[in-house]
C-alpha cells in the first residue's frame, strides 16, 4: 500500500463539511470494486496519545469510587477519553482475518468450534491488551456512541478476498452496540451485540459483558453462538488501570459441540497475569441440540442461507436491501452419538501470549489426567518461532491427533495484524463514527482539553434535544441496518436450540441476537 493512501487523522478531521461526505448505501454495505473509497489507517482501534494530568485522573477516581448506581450512567470527563468510539473497537473482531476465515476449513463440527476458539480468544490480544498507547494510563474510556452511530471497516485479501465489517448504535438506554462482519466470497458470517455494565468490587471495576456473537457458515449450515468475558479494570488507585479478562465464556454449535473456555484474574500476592484453560466437548447427543430435522416449518424445504444479489449500482436513498437465499445441504455430519459427554479438546495457557491444546479423539482414555497435560508450557523453540501466520492457524495433523500430543494453539503476540481499511474522513457520512467525534478527538490530539469538553457536551446536548423531539412527535427511533430476533422466532431448531442452550449457561446472552438486515431471514424463514 502506498503511503498517500495512509490517513493521518489530525490533519484530515479539519476543514471536512458534511456536505462533503459521500452517501451511504441503506445497507450499510459497499460494492466491491470500489477499492478507492476506502484507506488504510494506522493504529485503527487503538487508544490515541495525549498528556493527562495524574491529579485529574485521581480526582475523577474518587468520584466514581463513591457513585452510587451503573457507572455507565456517569458523564466520563474528556481527559480521561481513549479519543476513539466504542463502535471502532469492532476492528479487532478482524485483527486476524486468517484465522476468521479458517474456522470454516475445519473437517469435523469438534474441529470447527476449537478453530473458531482461536479466532476469539486472537480478537483479546488488541482488545484487551496491547493498545498501541504509551502515554498515561494504559486503560481509558472510548467516546460512548451516540445513537444510530455506524461504523464500516474492510480487510482486502489476496487468498481470502473481501471481509466487511458493519457497526451500529442500536440503543442509547441501555447503550447497545451491534456488529456484523462477513465474508461472501467464503460464507463466513458474524452477527453480535454487546452491552456493557459497569460497578465497583473494592477498589476493582467490574465491567460486565451482556450480549453475545453468533458465527454462521454457509457450506456447512452451521452456527456458533459465544458469550463474552467479564473484564476486571485495576490499578485505579495509581492512575495506572491495567485490565484482565475474567469468569467463563461458552460457545455452542448447532451441530452439538460445546466449549467453556475459563479466564482468571491474577492473585493479589502470588501467580500470573491474562491465564486460561478450557475445553471443547460433544454435548452428549450427538445429534445436534434441536430435533435432528433443522427447519420445523418444513422438513422437505432446504435451509435458506444468504447469498446477496449483485447490483451494477448500489441501493438508493431510503431503499432496504436483503439478500436473495439459495437450497444448500449441510456437507458436514454431526458427531457420532453418544450417550455420554467426550472431551475433544484440552486448551490452558496465557491469551495474551501462548497457550497450548491437546485433541483427545472418541477412542482415548477419558480417565487421562488433565493436569499433567495442560500445564507445561516450554519457551518457544526457535523452530516454533518462524511464521505467525504458520502457528495461527494451527490444525492438528493425523499424527498429532493419534497421539494426543500437545500442540501450540496460539501465540497472539506473534501474530500479524491484518491491515485494515476504512473510509477517508471526506467520504464519511455525518453518522459515521470519525466524523460525529472529529471535532473532540482534534481537540484531543491537541491537548485543548476545554475545547474537546465543549465538542463533547455539544454532541451529547444535540442528542438530548433530538431525543425530546421524538419524544414530544410520538416518533420510535428505528436501527437503519440491524433488526433484533428473538429466540423463538427463528425456525431452525438446530439454531435456537443452541442459542437457548448458551442463554442457560450465560444469562447475560439475552433472549435473542441482532442481525444485519440482509440476515434475517436466513433465521426468519422457511
Amino acid at each position: 500500500m502506498e503511503n498517500k493512501e495512509k490517513v493521518d487523522l489530525a490533519e484530515e478531521v479539519e476543514g471536512i463539511s458534511l456536505q462533503d461526505s459521500k452517501a451511504i448505501p441503506q445497507d450499510g454495505k459497499h460494492d466491491a470494486e470500489d477499492t478507492e473509497e476506502f484507506v488504510v489507517v494506522e493504529g485503527l482501534g487503538d487508544n490515541k496519545e495525549f498528556n493527562l494530568a495524574k491529579n485529574s485522573f485521581m480526582e475523577f477516581i474518587k468520584t466514581i469510587l463513591t457513585f452510587k448506581g451503573d457507572v455507565v450512567s456517569l458523564t466520563c470527563p474528556t481527559f480521561i477519553l481513549s479519543g476513539i468510539s466504542l463502535l471502532e473497537l469492532g476492528v479487532h473482531w478482524g485483527d486476524f482475518i486468517n484465522l476468521f476465515i479458517e474456522i470454516k476449513n475445519g473437517k469435523t463440527p469438534e474441529e470447527r468450534v476449537m478453530l473458531a476458539s482461536k479466532w476469539y480468544i486472537s480478537t483479546f490480544y488488541h482488545s484487551f491488551y496491547y493498545r498501541g498507547d504509551n502515554a498515561g494510563p494504559r486503560e481509558k474510556k472510548p467516546y460512548n456512541p451516540i445513537l444510530g452511530e455506524e461504523f464500516y471497516a474492510r480487510w482486502d485479501d489476496k487468498e481470502y478476498g473481501q471481509t466487511n465489517l458493519i457497526s451500529e448504535q442500536v440503543s442509547h438506554h441501555p447503550p447497545i452496540t451491534a456488529v456484523h462482519m462477513e465474508n461472501e466470497k467464503q460464507g463466513v458470517y458474524l452477527n453480535g451485540f454487546l452491552q456493557q455494565k459497569l460497578k465497583f468490587s473494592g477498589t476493582t471495576l467490574m465491567v460486565e459483558q451482556v450480549g453475545k456473537m453468533t458465527l454462521f457458515f454457509k457450506e456447512t449450515n452451521e452456527l456458533i453462538s459465544v458469550s463474552l468475558p467479564s473484564l476486571a479494570i485495576s490499578g485505579l488507585l495509581t492512575a495506572s488501570p491495567y485490565l484482565e479478562v475474567v469468569g467463563k465464556c461458552y460457545m455452542k454449535s448447532s451441530m452439538g459441540i460445546g466449549s467453556v473456555m475459563e479466564f482468571y484474574k491474577k492473585p493479589w500476592l502470588f501467580g500470573d497475569y491474562h491465564k486460561f484453560d478450557g475445553t471443547i466437548f460433544s454435548e452428549g447427543s450427538g445429534s445436534g441440540y434441536g430435533n435432528g430435522n433443522g427447519n420445523d416449518a418444513n422438513k422437505d424445504k432446504k435451509e435458506k442461507i444468504p447469498e446477496r444479489k449483485e447490483e451494477v449500482n448500489p441501493p438508493k436513498e431510503g431503499r432496504e436491501d436483503t439478500v436473495s437465499l439459495h437450497s444448500s445441504k449441510s456437507t458436514s455430519s454431526k458427531p457420532k452419538k453418544s450417550k455420554k459427554r467426550h472431551v475433544f479438546y484440552e486448551i490452558a495457557g496465557f491469551w495474551n501470549s501462548k497457550s497450548t491444546c491437546i485433541y483427545r479423539p472418541l477412542s482415548d482414555s477419558p480417565s487421562s489426567s488433565r493436569a499433567s497435560s495442560i500445564n507445561r508450557f516450554a519457551s518457544p523453540s526457535p523452530s516454533s518461532r518462524s511464521s505467525s501466520t504458520t502457528s495461527s492457524s494451527l490444525s492438528l495433523s493425523s499424527s498429532s491427533r493419534e497421539n494426543s500430543s500437545e500442540q501450540v494453539f496460539l501465540e497472539a503476540d506473534k501474530l500479524k495484524r491484518s491491515i485494515v481499511k476504512i473510509h477517508p474522513p471526506n467520504r464519511q457520512s455525518e453518522f459515521e463514527s470519525q466524523k460525529v467525534w472529529r471535532d473532540v478527538t482534534k481537540s484531543l490530539l491537541e491537548g485543548d482539553m476545554k475545547s474537546a469538553s465543549y465538542h463533547k457536551n455539544d454532541i451529547e446536548e444535540r442528542q438530548r434535544k433530538i431525543a425530546r423531539e421524538r419524544k414530544d412527535d410520538n416518533v420510535e427511533w428505528k436501527p437503519k441496518l440491524f433488526v433484533f430476533i428473538k429466540h423463538k422466532d427463528i425456525i431452525n431448531s438446530d439454531f435456537r436450540a443452541s442459542l437457548q442452550h448458551l442463554q442457560k449457561d450465560c444469562e447475560n446472552t439475552n433472549d435473542g441476537m441482532w442481525v444485519h438486515k440482509s440476515m434475517a431471514e436466513c433465521f426468519t424463514s422457511a
